[in-house]
């Protein structure tokens, strides 16, 4: 089970993976570009603090398909055998406990029933 301070550490490894991949001169240039056009609307790990301590009440349209976008990337590179070992590695540390397909789009406008906190929680929440 994934708590919720564990999604939030995979959302900002996943923002990390993501810059690690369209830096990556060993990834196919498809991925690359990929990663490059999903960074220009994935979250940036200080908003989704933001949006954890104000409890919004929805995420942007554009930031879930990033999520969603992203999860369908860390899946490419785990099966990729061109990838190197260290980049593997960071796909199935992130893709751990990150959102599972459609979970990020649940989030948004109109679509929400729970409160984000049960999504999403500072990562030192439990400490």
């Amino acid at each position: 089970m994934t708590m919720p301070n564990e999604r939030t550490r995979a959302l900002r490894w996943a923002h990390e993976f993501l810059q690690e991949v369209r830096d990556d001169a060993s990834v196919e240039p498809s991925a690359r570009a990929r990663a490059a056009e999903l960074l220009c609307h994935y979250p940036l790990p200080v908003t989704v603090l933001h949006w954890i301590r104000l409890d919004l009440p929805s995420i942007s349209l554009e930031a879930a398909q990033a999520i969603e976008g992203t999860g369908e990337l860390l899946s490419q590179i785990l099966r990729s055998p061109a990838c190197s070992g260290d980049l593997r590695r960071s796909a199935l540390f992130t893709s751990r406990h990150f959102p599972v397909p459609g979970e990020a789009h649940g989030w948004t406008v109109g679509v929400r029933r729970f409160s984000i906190q049960q999504w999403l929680l500072p990562e030192d929440h439990y400490r």
